[in-house]
């Protein structure tokens, strides 16, 4: 899920390569997964 995290940031025109972006995906994947499980 990370990737398709990535693949929507870099789509909106972000760095991932930057400082505040670099751990993005990941964090974003996480939140994703813990407000969906059941």
């Amino acid at each position: 899920m990370e990737e398709h995290w990535a693949k929507i940031i870099e789509a909106i025109g972000e760095d991932l390569e930057r400082p505040g972006l670099a751990d993005t995906p990941k964090r974003a994947a996480k939140a994703f997964e813990f407000l969906t499980r059941g």
